[in-house]
């Protein structure tokens, strides 16, 4: 019995120990100025809950084939109706709206998503997500254009883009991984855990972790 009860005895203490640790760790964290953009220990990794950011996912996935599916109706339709009424098909509008919603189909989704990805990283974010599209679009659109400036303006955009998501990324503190390699079986390179002091995981205190995972 005594030693049970000192087992018992030794376990509480080293739980009671292990407490104030991490009470001290979280106070440590709480003390520590926080930069703008920054998280607090706890606070959610992404500013959209996971079930916003899944319905978002879903809804932005499917708008991408309606939307080719209608582009290519209407163009389709405009297309009969001026073979069939004998009109200059330079001067239809129908299959050129058509085709622009074929193109938005791709572009309008994709803005979107990096706006929104923006924003889930911090207030204004959106912007960021805005830019690293246009720099796509313009690189994408520069082929059909005859403007020198085009490209490297394109490839400018994106990659200062692609910068800046990784900027705000590291100040709110959220896990990032660097993919390289061929697609099938990519290499990834761990740049942030996203786990600030007192926490267990990203956005997780140590003292909210199951108790079974102790």
């Amino acid at each position: 019995m005594s030693t049970a009860r000192a087992r018992r005895t030794k376990k509480r203490r080293a739980q009671s120990a292990a407490r104030r640790t991490r009470e001290q760790v979280a106070a440590k964290a709480a003390a520590t100025p926080i930069s703008p953009g920054r998280r607090k220990a706890g606070e959610r990794v992404f500013r959209f809950s996971d079930d916003f950011i899944r319905r978002a996912t879903i809804i932005l996935l499917v708008s991408i084939p309606v939307l080719l599916v209608v582009g290519f109706l209407v163009s389709f339709i405009s297309w009969t109706i001026v073979d069939q009424a004998g009109e200059d098909a330079e001067n239809a509008i129908g299959p050129a709206i058509g085709a622009w919603i074929m193109v938005a189909s791709v572009l309008l989704p994709l803005a979107i998503a990096a706006a929104l990805g923006g924003e889930a990283l911090v207030r204004g974010g959106f912007a960021v997500g805005l830019t690293l599209v246009t720099g796509i679009g313009i690189f994408a659109i520069s082929p059909v254009f005859d403007q020198a400036w085009l490209q490297p303006w394109g490839i400018g955009l994106t990659v200062f883009g692609a910068l800046l998501f990784f900027v705000i990324g590291a100040i709110r503190k959220v896990p990032m991984w660097l993919g390289y390699g061929v697609p099938a079986s990519p290499k990834l390179v761990e740049l942030s855990t996203g786990t600030l002091p007192g926490e267990s995981s990203p956005g997780v205190l140590d003292d909210d972790r199951p108790r079974g995972r102790r």
